[in-house]
């Protein structure tokens, strides 16, 4: 007994080149997915904090830093900073303010965008402290933005965001390609956010590590869609040319 042999089947290779096309475009934002290091000079944060120096932090004097998105939208999630008490006198706990604004280019612009609060027990000789930044908005591609910190001190002694031994100042701050190179100024405020000034007076920025992650655009979700039901298709196919063969 004879059977006739089926001609073997040329598959249609173009949903399939869609879909590998759309994930390999999209995967590289998706990938970024965890909190990552976007700003660190505090040497993986194991830095002696320096005695006697450092920004002080109360109801009137806010200091922090600003910095330039890169080309993708971010979501922060923490800034670690090393906080002390001024030469070094007894802790205390103190309710800290976290403000986001944006900036222009340097000093922050209008009224604070969002904050965050949260209340810390600082020691005299200093300790890192977390603040958990995730609740803050996004923020945007290629903008400016200010993070600026303030405390409800009202009198001596009072806390001091403080510099890293061997890290004296942004000239070792490394980046994550997300932040803007060298777009970072150490900014500050006598008069609760009235006034501010940049690096030019203020100096080099003190410790810090922040943390973010990058937000995926619409867009990006949408070609990922694309590559997923391009498979689909793609499967489809293949599934119903088999049954056909059999």
């Amino acid at each position: 007994m004879f059977h006739n042999k089926q001609p073997p089947i040329k598959m249609k290779k173009t949903s399939f080149s869609i879909a590998v096309l759309a994930f390999c475009l999209a995967a590289p934002v998706l990938s970024h997915g965890s909190p990552v290091n976007l700003l660190d000079n505090t040497s993986n944060l194991t830095g002696a904090i320096q005695a006697g120096t450092g920004s002080e932090v109360d109801s009137l004097n806010w200091t922090g830093f600003s910095f330039t998105v890169g080309a993708n939208p971010l979501q922060l999630s923490s800034l670690t900073a090393p906080f002390k008490m001024v030469f070094n006198q007894p802790g205390g706990t103190f309710q800290f303010t976290v403000n986001l604004y944006q900036a222009a280019p340097y000093n922050p612009s209008g009224a604070a965008l969002a904050s965050v609060s949260q209340s810390i027990s600082i020691v005299g000789t200093g300790s890192f402290q977390t603040f958990d930044l995730s609740t803050l908005p996004q923020l945007a591609a290629s903008t400016s933005y200010a993070l600026v910190i303030g405390s409800d001190c009202t009198g001596f002694p009072y806390p001091l965001w403080g510099d890293i031994s061997g890290k004296p100042g942004y000239t070792d701050l490394s980046y994550n390609s997300d932040i803007v190179q060298n777009s970072e100024r150490a900014i500050l405020s006598f008069d609760s956010g009235a006034t501010w000034y940049d690096n030019t007076l203020v100096g080099n920025i003190d410790g810090l590590q922040l943390q973010g992650s990058v937000v995926p655009e619409p867009s990006t979700y949408a070609l990922f869609g694309v590559g997923a039901l391009a498979f689909l298709a793609w499967s489809a196919r293949q599934k119903k040319q088999l049954r056909a063969v059999s």
